[in-house]
Parts: structure tokens; C-alpha cells; sequence
């Protein structure tokens, strides 16, 4: 069981969270990414920054996207829908959404 820190008001105590190995893994590779991971916890994240790269400035049109409907982005319509806009609109439409 992996020791978090939790804070409050009056200050960081360790407490045993509930996370499974994976969920940790997972939060840490979130925090630091690593290349050697790609295949293992690291996937999803790894092939968002292939979909974002894959899409270029001006993207691939919409439907064409090849990362999501060829699955290799197996979690699309969550947390990572940005990677699958950006692939299919591209990074200019994604820089006009944060303007």
C-alpha cells in the first residue's frame, strides 16, 4: 500500500490510501511520464502526445483522426477528448479554444 500525504488546514499527515498498485503507478507516471513505460501504465498518455503530433497545426479534418478511431487512444471521450480535437482540428483551433 502505497503512503500518501494528504494536506489540510494544519498540515501534511501520512495517511495509508486505499490505491491499488496500478492507481499509484499510474499517478506517478502522470507526475514524472517515462518513455520506457509507453506500453505498460503509460500508454494513454503516450498515445495522446502521438494523436496531438500526428494532428500538426491545421489537423487531419474531422473524422479523420487515426489515433482514436483505429484505437490506439483506447480512452477518447474522457479526460483526454483535447488529443482527439487536436488530432482531427489541430493545435490552431486547440490555441483559439485557450484564447
Amino acid at each position: 500500500m502505497p503512503v500518501l500525504l494528504y494536506s489540510n488546514d494544519f498540515g501534511l499527515f501520512p495517511t495509508v490510501d486505499t490505491f491499488s498498485n496500478f492507481s499509484f503507478d499510474k499517478l506517478l507516471n502522470l507526475i514524472n511520464p517515462s518513455k520506457e513505460d509507453a506500453l505498460g501504465v503509460g500508454y494513454q498518455l503516450f498515445q495522446s502526445k502521438v494523436a496531438i503530433g500526428s494532428g500538426g497545426i491545421l489537423g487531419k479534418g474531422l473524422g479523420e483522426g487515426t489515433q482514436s478511431y483505429l484505437r490506439f487512444l483506447p480512452i477518447k471521450d474522457s479526460d483526454f477528448i483535447l488529443s482527439v480535437v487536436s488530432e482531427e482540428l489541430g493545435l490552431f483551433i486547440i490555441l483559439l479554444l485557450f484564447i
